[in-house]
């Protein structure tokens, strides 16, 4: 039940990146579901692509929030 409700979390998320890809919630969600569902791959692909949309956007980084979430995923061995 969990990877559904995960999945649809990233589902989601997508749509809102679709409209909005400097909405940096549903990066942070998109990698939390990712890193729960055991794709740590995909989280650190999302993380990226948040990092380079925001600073080609925006010209901000990633909140600390959010990397915080990032490096949370990476450093799981």
């Amino acid at each position: 039940a969990d990877r559904g409700r995960w999945q649809e979390v990233i589902t989601i998320c997508q749509s809102i990146l679709a409209a909005d890809d400097c909405w940096e919630n549903a990066y942070r969600l998109s990698i939390a579901a990712y890193a729960a569902l055991g794709n740590r791959t995909q989280a650190v692909r999302v993380y990226g692509q948040c990092v380079e949309r925001l600073w080609s956007e925006l010209g901000v980084p990633p909140s600390p929030a959010t990397t915080a979430v990032a490096e949370e995923v990476m450093a799981v061995k």
